[in-house]
């Protein structure tokens, strides 16, 4: 007789380890994202805000299946109540039941579901492979039960397997474009080129945080903003790594550009297949195609090795450079009454009429509709309001305020942070290192920066940890002009400008700020300069600062933008 048991608690999931594994081993359909540590450590990290609903389900008293579910609180498909998803999404590039015989399995999963209807509102049985049998037994078990559902291809999954004659699997070699063989040797000529796997524990947690630092700054300013800006999303991956890497289920390659990281790749090793997971590229070589020569470097050396390569969900260009194979991801959401079937589908619909789905593929429009889901989370209606106005009177009027201060004389030092730096002057040899900190392409204003602070004599202080920059800030001896807001501050003799201090997004909060502004005022005073500071108005934590260091207001700086350029001193 098959009974099905469902698993609510934290210890009752860790329990199920030794016979998960076991059902994984015997599944035809398998992943690094089916395995037991994979998603139980999602779960560690993301599970807290979501009621566990693992599916066991039994013949005789022995597990003979796993629907790996949970229910999350709130609405979904514009359906008040609790949605039932997979564990791991949307993380997971694959999702599924785990054991041997799928139609047993989910046929006693949707059985149960049907007579629990008062815990779900919506179902989403998402990133479904159609390698797997599970949305065709799905369909066939969901179409006797009564409740309306929608079948939809989510996303295409690109692989390569090699076809050719296993004598040549050690040369095998990728052919590279015109394009691409130009990009390495510009490359070539700016330092030796090598590809390097993480192949210690503690340096594979190193390269983690590179990757984060270029992913952020790939992405900045730019419509997607960075996964990693979440504190959850790091923790996430660091915690993969403790789990995984022991086993070699973790692949970490770096390709070098002499002691500069190019281009990162996160991916997991697991039954002879590579899966691609993250990639990042260092902008400062974002001309020559980094992150398109890593994978072609790394494609060659694990293909050589043996390896299936399966570059997971999304078509993004960099892994058409390699495939041979695509799959599909189906997803199959699940709805308890017609009404909301039909709510669901009625905007499905709208959405996909030519001029709505060419709107709202628009990147502008993707930009303002991220903008306010992320004020609306701050501040709800009113300050989605609020920031509307501001935002519409900006547009043709602003007024800014900017005080100007002068530090002389010694202050207290402040703690040290929370983790240990060194904080290192740097020079002209460092800039390439500086650019790729702040995620500065050759060539390119933010690049032409640095360059002319170092011309100009400015003297540059960086926090290092674990030997990758976290920190950067300034002092400046000759005029500093902010085309931003139409400010200048210029030193007389004596003086130097405290300018552009910049603690990476994955360090904040942990005192860098304050220890190294006191240390850089005390430093300066007694070396003979007068420290100067320009803090707009509408910056109270640095205008506490200042005033916390006993800073002296010497002037104030106002002024006035209409329309796009600031035009009026006053």
């Amino acid at each position: 007789m098959i009974t099905v048991e469902k698993i609510s608690t934290d210890d009752d999931f860790a329990g199920l380890k030794p016979v998960w594994d076991g059902l994984l081993a015997r599944s035809a359909f398998k992943n690094i994202f089916l395995t037991f540590d994979w998603l139980f450590t999602w779960w560690k990290v993301f599970g807290e805000d979501k009621d566990l609903y693992i599916l066991a389900v039994k013949h005789g008293g022995e597990i003979i299946g796993l629907a790996p579910l949970a229910a999350v609180a709130g609405p979904g498909h514009a359906v008040k109540g609790k949605t039932i998803r997979f564990i791991g999404s949307p993380n997971a590039d694959y999702s599924d039941v785990i054991g041997p015989d799928k139609e047993a399995i989910i046929g006693a999963v949707v059985e149960y579901l049907n007579k629990h209807t008062a815990e779900w509102s919506v179902i989403e049985f998402d990133q479904l492979s159609e390698l797997s049998p599970t949305v065709e037994m799905l369909e066939k078990y969901l179409s006797t039960n009564g409740h309306p559902f929608a079948i939809r291809d989510i996303e295409t999954c690109l692989s390569y397997v090699y076809e050719g004659d296993e004598s040549k699997r050690p040369r095998f070699k990728v052919k590279r474009t015109h394009s691409l063989k130009r990009a390495a040797n510009r490359l070539a000529r700016e330092g030796d080129i090598a590809l390097e796997r993480a192949d210690t524990l503690e340096k594979a947690h190193r390269e983690l945080n590179n990757l984060f630092q270029l992913h952020i700054t790939r992405w900045d300013q730019t419509l997607t903003r960075s996964k990693f800006l979440d504190e959850k999303q790091c923790q996430f991956y660091h915690q993969l790594v403790d789990s995984l890497f022991a086993e070699n289920k973790i692949c970490l390659m770096t390709l070098k550009v002499g002691d500069l990281p190019a281009a990162i790749s996160f991916s997991y090793e697991y039954e002879n297949t590579i899966y691609h997971y993250t990639i990042s590229f260092n902008k400062l070589f974002a001309d020559n195609s980094p992150g398109n020569l890593l994978v072609i470097m790394e494609s060659e050396d694990l293909v050589r090795k043996g390896f299936i390569l399966d570059f997971s969900r999304g078509a993004a260009e960099y892994k058409k450079v390699l495939t041979n194979r695509s799959y599909v991801n189906r997803g199959i959401t699940v709805y308890k009454s017609r009404s909301a079937y039909l709510l669901a589908e009625g905007i499905w619909k709208f959405k996909s009429i030519g001029p709505v789905r060419g709107l709202l593929n628009n990147p502008g429009f993707q930009r303002l509709k991220l903008r306010i889901f992320k004020r609306f989370s701050r501040g709800g209606l009113s300050g989605l309001i609020k920031a509307v106005f501001e935002y519409l009177l900006r547009s043709v009027f602003d007024y800014r305020e900017f005080y100007i201060f002068r530090h002389n004389g010694n202050i207290e030092n402040e703690p040290p942070p929370v983790i240990d730096i060194i904080l290192r002057d740097m020079g002209v040899g460092d800039i390439d290192r500086i650019a790729t900190f702040y995620g500065a392409p050759k060539g390119q204003e933010k690049y032409k920066t640095i360059v002319d602070r170092f011309e100009n004599g400015a003297h540059c202080l960086a926090a290092l940890y674990d030997d990758n920059i976290i920190y950067v800030s300034w002092g400046l001896f000759h005029e500093d002009y902010s085309r931003d807001y139409g400010i200048s501050v210029k030193p007389e003799k004596g003086e130097v400008i405290f300018s552009d201090a910049l603690a990476s997004p994955l360090y904040r909060g942990l005192g860098l700020y304050s220890y190294i502004m006191a240390y850089k005022l005390n430093r300066y005073s007694r070396d003979g300069y007068k420290t100067l500071m320009a803090v707009a108005r509408s910056n109270p934590p640095a205008l506490k600062a200042v005033e916390k260091y006993g800073l002296i207001k010497i002037r104030t700086e106002r002024r006035i933008k209409l329309c796009t350029k600031w035009l009026i001193k006053i």
